[in-house]
């Protein structure tokens, strides 16, 4: 894990912190040990959505579903009970909302860098195509293929 810490939410008996490959929601408190949820950590690569319901009149909270987790299945406020959730009040939404926009974006950068590549074999085929046609020349057919190998 890398340590540096990019948010930090406080809500009603936990706590939400944003890393750059992994979340960690902490229980404390009265609140906390009453939910009956412990603390858990998952990677952002494993996120596969973000509910979010904000906090207008009395509270809110941010619910994370990922690969591998055992979905509780509550909805609307019954997903409170949710391990994977935090609650929030009005005061705190601020912070939640930021962690959540820091976690889309550690979600968009994983989905890019898992993506599959193409094997190299099919992008050699490709590439000696465009050069049996002319489109690149001899010299720039050896450059795009020395790339290639070094991948």
């Amino acid at each position: 894990m890398n340590d540096r810490l990019l948010a930090d939410a406080r809500g009603l008996g936990g706590q939400l912190q944003v890393y750059p490959t992994m979340v960690r929601i902490t229980r404390r408190g009265l609140v906390g040990f009453l939910s009956g949820n412990g603390d858990c950590e998952f990677a952002v690569e494993n996120i596969t959505a973000i509910r979010f319901r904000s906090a207008r009149f009395f509270r809110g909270f941010i619910q994370f579903t990922f690969a591998g987790g055992e979905e509780v299945g509550r909805k609307g406020w019954a997903a409170e009970r949710d391990p994977d959730t935090i609650v929030f009040r009005p005061w705190q939404q601020k912070k939640f909302e930021r962690a959540k926009e820091t976690v889309e974006r550690l979600m968009e950068r994983a989905r890019v860098a898992n993506k599959p590549k193409a094997p190299v074999t099919s992008e050699l085929e490709r590439l000696g195509d465009l050069k049996s046609r002319g489109v690149v020349s001899d010299a720039e057919f050896v450059a795009f293929k020395s790339k290639l190998l070094e991948r």
